[in-house]
């Protein structure tokens, strides 16, 4: 594999439905920066397999994955399959599990974590939507194992949203981002 180094490696984190893929997007677009996917990663490896990809199939699978290579492998196969390597700031959305993330920073001089910390009350509504889903089975993902690692990358996030953003507030984490 060709020698990977980022001047910057954006992580967002956060329970399911909390913004990440909406934020790590609209990053990508007023950075113009690499943009990768931990959860496409994990739906093409189900792809691959014939894993049908639900919710909780991909939480295991991805668990299986981490298993059967261990965190630096894992991390060496998701940006083998994953990387575009076209730009100096790479965003990488979906980090859930700590380890993961402590290797993926191992690719660049300076890393931001963002978590995205939002009340359950507001996740349901929108992952009932956007997943046609019932509040049962959201509650069921929020308890898998993945789940668990939040409050480990939480507490090690430099920055914790805890409220859905607009592009003004976008817009000063591109500051962020850009005096790193």
């Amino acid at each position: 594999m060709k020698k990977i180094h980022y001047s910057k490696i954006i992580g967002i984190s956060g329970k399911i439905g909390t913004g990440k893929t909406v934020l790590s997007e609209k990053l990508h677009l007023y950075m113009k920066s690499d943009l990768i996917s931990t959860g496409n990663f994990i739906r093409n490896q189900a792809l691959y397999h014939a894993i049908e990809p639900k919710r909780e199939n991909l939480q295991n699978l991805g668990l299986q994955l981490i298993n059967k290579y261990g965190y630096e492998k894992f991390v060496i196969e998701f940006l083998r399959s994953e990387l575009k390597f076209n730009n100096d700031v790479l965003i990488i959305e979906g980090i859930r599990h700590l380890k993961i993330w402590e290797e993926l920073i191992k690719y660049s001089n300076k890393s931001l974590l963002i978590f995205s910390d939002i009340s359950e009350k507001n996740i349901i509504p929108n992952v009932k939507e956007r997943d046609n889903l019932n509040e049962k089975d959201i509650k069921k993902s929020f308890s898998h194992l993945v789940e668990n690692e939040d409050k480990f990358l939480k507490k090690n996030a430099n920055l914790i949203l805890y409220n859905y953003i607009d592009d003004d507030f976008i817009l000063k984490i591109v500051e962020r981002i850009k005096n790193l």
